[in-house]
C-alpha cells in the first residue's frame, strides 16, 4: 500500500447475522498495510460476544457469535435516493458467484443485482472463497480492499 492509502478511511460493514468482529483479521491486515480501517456493526445486528479468531476457527466461531434476523430479512427496507451514490468508486468483490454471471444478472434487471448495473465507477474482482471471504482468505481480501482504497485516491 502506498502513502496515499494512509489517507483513506476504509469502513468495513458486515452483513446480516454478523458484527464488526467479523472483520477483525482483515482490519488488522489493512492497518498493518498503513490504512485506517474501521469495522462497524449495523444497529440491531451482530451483537453476540466475541469468540475464537483465525481462518480455521473463524467459521466455527461465527456460528456461535452470529445472530439470525427474524424471518431472514431486515426489519424494514432501506431506500437510497441520492443519485450521487451511483458515482462513488465501487469495487465489487465476487466470492460466491463469478463476476461474469453477476454482471449478466445485473444487466438483466435481477432484483438482487439491478443496482449494480446503475453504478458509474465499478471495478469487479473475482475472489472465489465461498460465503465467508473474511475468514477463508483474509489476507487476500485485505489486499483487494487495500488496493481498491489506493486506486480511489
Amino acid at each position: 500500500m502506498t502513502t496515499e492509502s494512509r489517507n483513506s478511511t476504509i469502513i468495513l460493514i458486515a452483513g446480516h447475522w454478523l458484527g464488526a468482529w467479523a472483520w477483525d483479521e482483515v482490519r488488522e491486515r489493512l492497518v498493518s498495510l498503513g490504512a485506517l480501517a474501521i469495522a462497524l456493526t449495523l444497529p440491531g445486528l451482530g451483537g453476540a460476544a466475541r469468540g475464537a479468531r483465525g481462518p480455521q476457527r473463524g467459521q466455527r466461531s461465527a456460528q456461535h457469535r452470529a445472530r439470525p434476523a427474524s424471518g431472514g430479512r431486515a426489519p424494514q427496507p432501506v431506500e437510497l435516493t441520492n443519485e450521487v451514490r451511483r458515482r462513488v468508486p465501487t469495487t465489487l468483490v465476487c466470492c460466491s458467484i463469478p463476476s461474469v454471471q453477476l454482471l449478466e444478472l445485473a444487466r438483466a434487471g435481477h432484483p438482487m443485482f439491478a443496482e449494480v448495473d446503475a453504478l458509474g465507477d465499478l471495478e469487479v474482482i473475482d475472489l472465489p472463497t465461498g460465503r465467508w471471504p473474511m475468514w477463508n482468505r483474509p489476507e487476500d481480501l485485505a489486499k483487494v480492499i487495500g488496493s481498491a482504497a489506493t486506486s480511489a485516491n
